[in-house]
């Protein structure tokens, strides 16, 4: 993996490698082979990685990139062949991004496809960009004040310096407090002054000055006039590739299986282009319940062969995870913290084995299937009919058919409430806010979080807030409804997560289902190729009939067993942490009602075999972060 990192002077004064050289080391896990540069006065930049940094700097014409990630498509044709005979050692990759960048500037990002992020100086123009591709699966983190900017992939980078002038964002303390308000929006972090380039953006910083520009908002208006033969082929090509271009070392590179219909397809197509084993890494019930069907399947899809795989039970995860005190001490970000009940485990697995990169099924729910709200755009486009069908076959193929008639009474209420608001925009708008407070004030009296603490944050207006970002212009087709969903700020917030947990392993993580090829394919497609009869992600299983067993593909629904991981993780900790320490209550007292806090623990610390408490577990976390960090 790789870290890129740079300062550059706003005031005219000398810009020090030293400083750079201290960003690298703030993330040293990333890469011990580290490179300086200074292609101006006022301008720094450096990278570190865990291989030859060839591919991932180069400079021409006193021009510099710094590439954090890979190219997998989208280059001008001009340079295509070039790129091409570099494969795959990718030694070119750097110097071919630069040579389209000089060509074609910010333009290049409109059709660059891969997982990046990358720096470039431009010394002609002496202007500095930022960018990150359109999912963010590639960070860039930056601080800025009155006399420079300063950016690197992590924000222990930025804390390495120690003339960075930060301070606890409490704002998204309220926002894990929730839980809910992660993806409140793309470029917040918990430290005041340290922001995130956001997904799907670039960053110009020239004279001074300093804008965003979003780049990726995927076009609605075009559709795939394919048969069913051909648009299930053309996915099949364009998933296959997605999993290749990310699959390129096998022997380094691992496959986090579930036993879901997503990770079974990544794995399933890997085993259909290699010789070598792939290695895969599952959670799996053991004791706690012989007939878990996510068990099942992942023992199914072993069964095939031509896997390297190891499994993780909840009794043995206290030997591999680590503690929650020191997860937390890698992570800049609590809400990372959530993936302790599930990929934590498999990539401490991962790093033990010496691999590199590890794929996931993130977010193939998303890009495959449509939203949850679907019945309601549906019938906006297409009618009421059409609307209630798909309730009525998405019941019968979830055999949920005894809560259909409420279903159907909630549906025709919004249609009606719709169609009476759907004349006045302010009306609207008001009727939105509205839920968005109502789903805010919910979320707090089922959270841990103090009452006077929310409303120092103002968490009723951030859900608002966050409920006007999900859908900032009502949709009126179920396109635009998926293109928003996609776009929203969630989504990046989740897949910054696996990032960063992976990136604390020292490993990269990678998900074929956001190559933005494969995004904008099934945009394209028509909404009954997503769910057909009820039937969600039906163009993947209808692809993935040649390389998965019937059972995987034709799937309908299997439970998750994170909860069981993270109750071991919980337990460990309150054996160590029978009832909470003053300078545990100290920490939390401004953020979460104390005694509540207490009894909650008292509780656990009695029984902590049956400790199995999300709003405790949320509190622990926060508690053990902000001393660590704070």
């Amino acid at each position: 993996m790789t870290g890129i990192a740079g300062l550059l002077s706003l005031n005219g004064q000398e810009s020090s490698k030293e400083n750079v050289g201290a960003l690298l080391q703030g993330m040293s896990h990333r890469g011990t082979i580290q490179e300086l540069i200074a292609p101006a006065a006022t301008l720094a930049l450096g990278i570190c990685s865990n291989q030859s940094i060839t591919r991932s700097l180069h400079a021409a014409q006193q021009s510099v990139i710094l590439l954090d990630g890979a190219i997998h498509g989208g280059l001008p044709e001009s340079l295509q062949n070039c790129n091409e005979r570099s494969k795959p050692s990718t030694s070119n990759e750097a110097r071919t991004l630069l040579e389209a960048f000089r060509e074609g500037r910010h333009r290049i990002l409109d059709d660059l496809v891969g997982d990046f992020a990358f720096a470039i100086w431009d010394h002609d123009r002496q202007e500095l960009t930022l960018a990150r591709d359109a999912f963010g699966t590639r960070p860039i983190f930056f601080y800025k004040d009155r006399k420079r900017i300063v950016f690197a992939s992590e924000v222990k980078g930025l804390l390495n310096l120690p003339w960075i002038s930060t301070g606890l964002n409490r704002e998204r303390v309220a926002d894990y407090l929730l839980g809910s308000l992660e993806g409140i929006n793309k470029h917040a972090t918990f430290h005041e002054n340290i922001y995130r380039v956001p997904a799907g953006s670039y960053l110009t910083i020239c004279n001074r000055s300093v804008a965003t520009h979003p780049y990726w908002k995927p076009s609605t208006d075009v559709t795939e006039h394919l048969d069913d033969t051909d648009s299930i082929a053309t996915f099949a090509s364009t998933f296959r590739t997605a999993v290749e271009c990310r699959y390129q070392a096998p022997a380094q590179t691992g496959i986090l299986l579930s036993g879901g219909i997503d990770s079974c397809s990544i794995v399933g197509s890997a085993r259909d282009m290699v010789s070598s084993p792939v290695n895969t890494f599952s959670l799996i019930s053991g004791a706690h319940d012989p007939d878990c069907d996510e068990s099942h399947s992942v023992a199914l899809m072993q069964s095939m062969g031509h896997l390297n795989a190891r499994n993780l039970s909840p009794d043995e995860v206290s030997k591999v995870a680590p503690t929650i005190p020191s997860f937390v001490a890698r992570i800049d970000n609590p809400f990372t913290a959530s993936l302790l009940a599930g990929p934590v485990p498999l990539y401490a697995m991962a790093q033990a084995e010496g691999l590199e990169a590890v794929l996931d099924g993130v977010d193939g729910d998303v890009v495959t299937s449509l939203t949850g709200n679907h019945h309601w755009f549906l019938a906006n486009e297409f009618g009421i009919k059409t609307g209630l069908r798909e309730l009525v076959n998405e019941a019968a193929y979830y055999e949920s058919n005894a809560e259909l008639p409420k279903a159907i009474t909630r549906f025709l209420f919004r249609r009606l409430a719709n169609g009476l608001i759907s004349r006045s925009n302010p009306i609207r708008s008001l009727f939105r806010r509205r839920q968005g407070s109502r789903t805010g004030q919910n979320d707090i009296t089922n959270s841990p979080i103090k009452n006077s603490f929310a409303k120092e944050t103002h968490v009723l207006d951030r859900f608002r807030q966050q409920h006007e970002n999900e859908h900032p212009n009502y949709p009126d087709t179920i396109r635009k409804a998926c293109q928003q969903t996609l776009t929203a700020p969630y989504i990046v917030a989740a897949i910054e997560r696996y990032e960063e947990a992976a990136a604390s392993f020292g490993l990269t993580a990678s998900h074929p289902f956001m190559d933005r090829r494969l995004v904008e394919f099934c945009l394209r497609i028509p909404w009954n190729f997503r769910i057909h009869h009820g039937q969600p992600k039906w163009i993947l299983r209808q692809a993935m009939k040649p390389v998965l067993p019937k059972e995987i593909y034709a799937q309908y629904k299997i439970a998750n067993i994170g909860h069981w991981f993270i109750h071991e993780i919980l337990r460990d900790y309150l054996r160590q942490n029978p009832a909470p320490s003053s300078r545990t209550l100290e920490t939390l007292e401004d953020f979460v009602e104390i005694d509540e806090l207490k009894q909650r623990w008292r509780t656990a610390g009695e029984n902590p075999e049956e400790a199995n408490d999300d709003l405790l577990s949320s509190s622990i976390i926060l508690s053990e972060w902000l001393q660590q960090h704070f």
